[in-house]
């Protein structure tokens, strides 16, 4: 199954030069600084966000539009990463996303399955994720 993150039919294709942005949510503060770290090393823009909230004013801001990959947990308190998803899709539907989360077998893991979205569990070794943000948009870094 070709997962939905990797239909590269709408790619942003408008500035070939620039580094691919990966939006990286998570409640936890060090698991951000951690994902963003490793997206730094293989050549990657990132921004951080804890939580759910704080991620939508991201995307909704001017700033969102130069999200190209959205990297989110699954379990954060309050509004959790489907519901993260589902509001990110409504401002930017082509919007990629990839979901992290050390669960295997939940309700809202089988909901991200069913909208082909590629998870990670952790721990997961830092060139799988770098293999799929490619894949996602498309094999190339700016």
């Amino acid at each position: 199954m070709k997962h939905q993150c990797c239909d590269t039919s709408s790619t942003n294709t408008e500035d070939t030069t620039r580094k691919i942005k990966v939006l990286v949510v998570d409640d936890e503060p060090i698991q951000v600084d951690s994902l963003r770290r490793g997206l730094f090393i293989h050549q990657y823009d990132s921004a951080g966000a804890q939580g759910v909230t704080e991620a939508l004013k991201l995307l909704e801001s001017p700033a969102g539009r130069e999200i190209d990959v959205l990297l989110t947990d699954l379990t954060m308190p309050g509004r959790g990463g489907l519901s993260l998803i589902e509001r990110a899709r409504a401002i930017k539907p082509a919007l990629p996303v990839i979901v992290i989360t050390g669960l295997t077998h939940t309700p809202e893991i089988e909901a991200v399955r069913q909208m082909g979205i590629p998870i990670l569990n952790k721990p997961f070794d830092p060139d799988q994720l770098d293999r799929l943000i490619r894949r996602c948009v498309g094999g190339s870094k700016g």
